[in-house]
């Protein structure tokens, strides 16, 4: 994965961590405008969920 990570950043001129970042903030964007079920994580995994 490391290796992934360090070529996907130089073919975007990054640095690993602004790599890192991007998809971190990919990955929450995705989750923040689909929800928990388009992003495959489970209801009970959800923070603050009432029971």
């Amino acid at each position: 994965m490391r290796e992934r990570i360090r070529e996907r950043a130089e073919a975007n001129r990054r640095s690993m961590n602004s790599e890192i970042v991007h998809y971190l903030d990919r990955a929450l964007a995705a989750e923040n405008e689909n929800g928990p079920a388009a992003t495959g994580i489970a209801p009970d995994q959800e923070p603050d969920q009432p029971r």
